[in-house]
């Protein structure tokens, strides 16, 4: 297998399907296994947002679907949740910074959710 190969997992289709991406972080100052939450698509005619809350920082603990923050648009408030159990490595945003949609946003260890 070629050296950069990310052997896909169950919960990939999901994070895909919600928007999120799941990688193998390449720093050794991130944990082994995390998934970077990233924004949303905010629909047709909407291109950005403003981040009206974070609401979890690093090392706060998330279960799936907990609110990490939430964007504010002129139509709409969305939650963007946390798509696994975990740990948050870190918030890379903050209240009134504006985002777009791929942007990354937080970034959560999911060791834990890992072992079973």
């Amino acid at each position: 297998r070629h050296p950069g190969y990310i052997r896909p997992e169950p919960m990939i289709n999901r994070l895909f399907a919600a928007g999120l991406r799941a990688v193998r972080p390449p720093s050794a100052h991130t944990a082994l296994y995390s998934v970077q939450v990233v924004v949303p698509s905010l629909g047709e005619s909407i291109s950005d947002g403003t981040i009206a809350a974070a609401l979890k920082n690093a090392g706060d603990p998330v279960k799936e679907n907990d609110t990490i923050a939430q964007i504010e648009t002129d139509k709409v408030t969305i939650d963007i949740k946390a798509p696994t159990d975990g740990t948050v490595l870190g918030v890379v945003v903050k209240e009134q910074d504006l985002v777009v949609p791929g942007q990354l946003v937080a970034t959560v260890d999911d060791t834990a959710a890992q072992v079973c």
